[in-house]
Parts: structure tokens; sequence; C-alpha cells
């Protein structure tokens, strides 16, 4: 981890390994060999980012702690199900560098752990009260949602790019969203009101997602820790395939092998985009989108919750850069 990055983490680190520990407290019902399947995905590591932006939101102000750290695991046990969900979904083998639950326990196992961790997220959010439940049940809602259209739009390439965006709201931005949200509802005193820091990690998660379609294109499997040029396989259309689809001189030839299915000649996409500038045009997506997000923490006071909330949307901007 960068200078930068342990910076970000500096002010929550306290909170971020309680939030270990209540994870590994929530799953403690399961059978010893369950835990362990459970417990090599909490402790596989990931950015943390959620429950993060959860205990940076309410640092803000005058967190209420224990009741922070029980959302802040709660909002990433609902993030870890559907991490294995999604590997159920997409055949994928690996995860954080490591074999995914499925690929290890298999697709049966895989669901049901699934649901599992969505049961005790539950259960952790009941113990925080009435808006932590509304968060959860609406945040689980909106990723089924923007899973279920991804899914049937497969290949689609008559997407626009509006409703690329009202995907991603429902599968990313919202849930970054709630959690900066949830924050600040258990943060008395806090100078940033919690629509203030919702509209935050709304333009963050957006910007987030975008940047990972990005990534798709051009980073390498050791980077992302699973496979790259996933979404092209999997017919997932993302704004890079929409900008060059609408812009290149080719646009009819690449509608027709996209749309064929799974096994058209990827490195032709890839040349396209390219020549298309779709890739520098989705990252100008996420330069506005970054921005847009730290407009809204304008008026929030010197703080080291601020700072590492700013340093995170220039990360996410970094990413891509």
């Amino acid at each position: 981890m960068d200078s930068t990055l342990q910076a970000v983490y500096r002010p929550a680190q306290a909170e971020l390994a309680a939030v270990d520990e209540e994870m590994c407290r929530a799953i403690s019902s399961l059978s010893p060999f369950w835990q362990d399947a459970a417990r090599s995905l909490i402790q596989a590591g990931g950015k943390r980012l959620r429950p993060l932006l959860t205990i940076l939101a309410a640092k803000m102000g005058q967190a209420q702690t224990p009741q922070v750290v029980r959302a802040a695991a709660a909002l990433e046990l609902v993030h870890l199900g559907s991490l294995i969900h999604d590997d159920v979904i997409d055949d994928s083998c690996w995860r954080r560098g490591q074999p995914s639950i499925n690929a290890v326990y298999g697709n049966r196992v895989a669901v049901l752990l699934g649901d599992f961790l969505f049961a005790r997220s539950l259960d952790l959010a009941r113990q925080v009260g009435i808006d932590a439940v509304q968060v959860i049940s609406d945040v689980i809602g909106s990723l089924v949602e923007g899973e279920l259209d991804q899914l049937q739009r497969s290949y689609d390439i008559s997407i626009t790019e509006e409703e690329y965006w009202e995907r991603i709201r429902r599968k990313t931005a919202s849930f970054i969203a709630e959690c900066c949200r949830l924050g600040a509802l258990y943060s008395p005193g806090n100078p940033v009101e919690p629509e203030e820091l919702h509209a935050f990690g709304l333009n963050l998660g957006l910007a987030y997602q975008v940047a990972d379609d990005i990534l798709d294109y051009v980073a390498d499997e050791q980077t992302m820790g699973k496979p790259t040029n996933h979404d092209l396989r999997e017919g997932v259309i993302t704004l890079p395939i929409i900008h060059t689809l609408r812009v290149h001189p080719r646009r009819r030839e690449l509608a027709e092998l996209i749309r064929s299915g799974r096994d058209y000649d990827l490195s032709l996409v890839l040349e396209c985009i390219h020549e298309a500038g779709s890739l520098a045009f989705a990252g100008q997506r996420v330069a506005e989108l970054v921005a847009q997000a730290k407009n809204h923490l304008k008026g929030a006071p010197e703080h080291e919750a601020t700072k590492a909330l700013l340093a995170i949307a220039d990360f996410v901007l970094a990413r891509v850069s």
C-alpha cells in the first residue's frame, strides 16, 4: 500500500479492525468447516472501501462508534455476499488473486454462503437500528436490479449511455452513496448533511465503476486480481463500447460482431476502442464525476476525515489517469 492510501486509511484503522472482528463474529454460527470457507473471503483483503467510507463519513461528526462499526460490517457483508454470487454468475475461478469460493466448494455452496452473508448483514443492521435495516434492504434490492438488467441486456448493442448510467447507479453507485449517508446518520453534530454525503458517494460510485470498466480493457489480470476483458467476453456493454459504437467508422461491423455472442474477435474490438478514443472519453467522465463528488464536500471543515474522503476521490481518478 503506497503512502497516499496509508494516509487515507489511517483515521479509520481501529474501526476497520473492529469491522473485521464483527464480521467474523457474524459467521460464528456456521460449523467450523464453513466458518473457514467464509473467513477465507473476509481475510482475503480487498480495499474495504465501503466500510471505510461509512467510518470516515461518521468521523466528520461525533461518531457513535459501536453503531457505525456494526453498520459498516453489515455493508461489507453485503458486498462480500454479492462478490460470491457474482463469481457464480460469471463462472469465475479467481477473486482477489485467490481461487473463488465457487471454484473451491462448488456453485451450490457458494450461493448458500452468499445468502448467509446477506442474512447476517440484516441481523447486524437490526442491532444498529431501523435506518440501517432500510439501507441494507435498499442496497440489496438495487444490486439485484442492476445485475438482472445487465443479464437481460447481454450483447445488446442498443444500450444507450443513459441506460448505462442507470445500470451502474443501481449496481455500484447507490451502494457507495448509502455507505456515506449511513455513516452520517450515526454521527451527531456532523457538519455535512447526510444527503450531501450521499451525493458525494453517488458521484464517487459512478466514477469508480466507470474506472473499473476502463481498467477491464487496459489492466492486467495480476493487477485486477480477476480476469480482464471479462466484460467483452460476457457481452456486458460498458461506456467505452457505447462510445465506440457511436463514433467509429466500422461501428456496424463491430455491432454485428458483439451481437453474435462470445466467440467474436476481441482483438478487433479492442483495436477499434483505442482508435475511437473511447477510453479517453470514459476517463474524462471519471474526472468530471470526481470533481462533482468533491464539490459536495466543499463546505466541510478542515478535518482528517474530510481530507481522507477527498483523497479517495483523487485515488479513483488516479486509477485511470
